[in-house]
């Protein structure tokens, strides 16, 4: 009685399926990242976000938009990589906020590369301040190029404003472009409307880094 031979052909078309489903997985990944890296310079995306934080907080101003936009793209670049003078800084500002039961984790750009923490939920949280910091230091962008990125979609900002697609004049667009281009595009504080009427209190980190170990529940 012979014995039954492999069938070779079964074997080969078992491993073309193979290799076309990793091709097709890996063409998948591919464009994901493509549409996410595109996203983040969608004038589409940038105008639904700025107006889901106008429906927020209807007080904000031309300088809120501003900032809103340099955050979303560079996160916490301004405030340097030393853990503990980041976590000095917000020791002191929980000292002076109230605990509420706010929402911790807010939006800032359209590919969620950065969040706003609100201290106040933190703080309520109880969260990990020195976890935090670390956080944040380690959130900073490594590639100099980011504040061109930024330049681009605060023109895209311009552009739409431009276009009627959001409740900002041009001549306030104008004048502070022109303030800020004239400091190199510095990070900007809220408006004083915005400060007084919503009182923030916040950090921005990655929301990767965050994530893979958050300093507080996120209940």
């Amino acid at each position: 009685m012979t014995k039954p031979t492999p069938d070779s052909s079964s074997s080969f078309n078992f491993n073309n399926v193979l290799i076309t489903s990793a091709v097709v997985i890996l063409l998948v990944i591919t464009i994901a990242i493509v549409f996410i890296s595109r996203l983040a310079d969608s004038p589409t995306a940038w105008q639904y976000l700025i107006e889901h934080h106008l429906a927020k907080y209807p007080q904000m101003e031309i300088t809120d938009v501003y900032k809103l936009v340099y955050q979303g793209t560079g996160g916490p670049a301004h405030l340097g990589g030393n853990p503990d003078s980041i976590a000095a800084d917000i020791e002191s500002e929980l000292a002076q906020v109230e605990a509420a039961p706010e929402e911790l984790i807010e939006r800032i750009c359209p590919n969620n590369k950065y969040i706003r923490i609100n201290l106040k939920s933190f703080k309520l949280q109880q969260g990990d301040v020195h976890r935090l910091a670390e956080i944040i230091a380690a959130s900073a962008p490594t590639n100099p190029e980011w504040k061109t990125a930024f330049i681009h979609r605060w023109e895209i900002v311009g552009q739409l404003i431009q276009q009627d697609k959001l409740p900002f004049t041009v001549q306030d667009y104008s004048d502070l472009t022109t303030q800020v281009a004239q400091q190199n595009y510095p990070p900007v504080h809220h408006s004083r409307a915005y400060i007084t009427t919503y009182q923030p209190a916040y950090r921005v980190v990655a929301r990767k880094i965050w994530e893979k170990q958050p300093a507080c529940r996120l209940d």
